[in-house]
């Protein structure tokens, strides 16, 4: 975990930006704070949970694993699959009203990352389930060459993509 992560506590009623970062003034609608609200909504109860421990009370990884039973490495991938799926569902939001690219592509999944995405969804939706992933597996690599060197990488791409 990195020393150098920022925590603000009372961010969604700034009135302003201290930092110039691309924000235009004051949010009078309400529209940031309504569109992270509906955002976290949108994360399972324990992702919800583990974003606004970590991000808004400031909570370190260690201590999030002691309040929640959970190990240092579930807390870890369950922030890291939050924060993709909380970027996701932001993106496009930020992109409009702040002129920010968000970088979708920055997933860590060869999938999601490849021009084939939809296509390979696709394959990966009509995959005989009574069978191994191997087939799969062999044809992403031979129509697209994106090496696969799992099938949970396929398990968790379909659960969590």
């Amino acid at each position: 975990m990195s020393s150098r992560r920022v925590i603000v506590h009372d961010w969604l009623s700034r009135e302003t930006a201290a930092d110039g970062y691309g924000r235009t003034g004051a949010d009078s609608d309400g529209e940031i704070e309504g569109r992270v609200r509906r955002a976290l909504a949108m994360l399972s109860e324990d992702e919800r949970e583990l974003m606004v421990r970590f991000y808004y009370m400031g909570c370190r990884e260690q201590e999030i694993a002691e309040a929640t039973g959970l190990t240092v490495a579930r807390v870890c991938s369950v922030r890291r699959r939050a924060t993709g799926k909380f970027r996701r569902l932001l993106g496009p939001f930020v992109r409009e009203r702040f002129a920010v690219d968000v970088a979708e592509t920055m997933t860590g999944c060869p999938i999601c990352d490849s021009t084939f995405r939809e296509e390979i969804d696709l394959l990966i939706a009509r995959r005989d389930r009574r069978g191994t992933w191997r087939p799969v597996m062999q044809a992403i690599w031979e129509r697209y060459g994106i090496r696969i060197p799992s099938p949970q990488m396929l398990m968790g791409h379909e659960r969590n993509h």
